[in-house]
């Protein structure tokens, strides 16, 4: 259902980054269809589809920037937005505390940050376009399971953004939350 959160759960080989490309239309289904609020995903145009949606990577890249230049990663920048985005990652009262705040250089791939204000600069950057739907494809599976869980507690108070999760921990998933497990002994999709 819109604005809650489903995890995608499943062994290694079960599918759930195949699942993932079909969703962000980086794989067309070889049969059946996926549907979006009844649409099929197939009769929406990729640019629409992807100005609809926000992706966060396991591997959080970010530039030896700013933190601005890399929450609006070369969009045209709104200051506002950039807060808002930056509140929902919960990640505005640290960048505030900051001597230089949003104009802080984060470092060579943001080493001058933990691994949990990477992963919130890159949920705030994939918040700033105001996603209907965000994808989490185990982006926080680096994280220890008690700043993972602090991430994804503040991602369920998103009440208008649709989440859908890649996740191998259980730990992180709440009672309410869907849950689907993709089983590895099903017959594999073709490619």
């Amino acid at each position: 259902p819109g604005g809650s959160i489903a995890f995608i759960t499943g062994p290694t080989g079960s599918g759930k980054t195949t699942l993932f490309r079909l969703a962000l239309k980086s794989l067309e289904p070889g049969e059946g269809r996926i549907l979006i609020d009844g649409v099929d995903l197939a009769a929406i145009k990729r640019e629409s589809w992807y100005d609809a949606v926000g992706v966060v990577p396991q591997d959080v890249m970010l530039l030896n920037d700013t933190l601005a230049a890399n929450i609006v990663l070369g969009r045209v920048f709104d200051a506002e937005r950039m807060r808002r985005a930056a509140a929902r990652a919960s990640i505005l009262d640290f960048i505030e505390k900051l001597d230089d705040g949003f104009e802080t250089t984060v470092g060579e791939r943001g080493l001058k940050l933990s691994g949990g204000e990477r992963q919130r600069v890159s949920i705030a950057r994939a918040l700033y376009g105001d996603p209907k739907v965000l994808f989490l494809d185990e982006a926080s599976s680096a994280l220890d399971e008690t700043t993972e869980s602090q991430i994804m507690d503040e991602l369920r108070q998103l009440e208008d953004v649709t989440i859908l999760a890649i996740t191998h921990r259980r730990s992180i998933i709440r009672p309410g939350d869907q849950v689907v497990t993709l089983d590895a002994s099903a017959e594999p999709l073709e490619a």
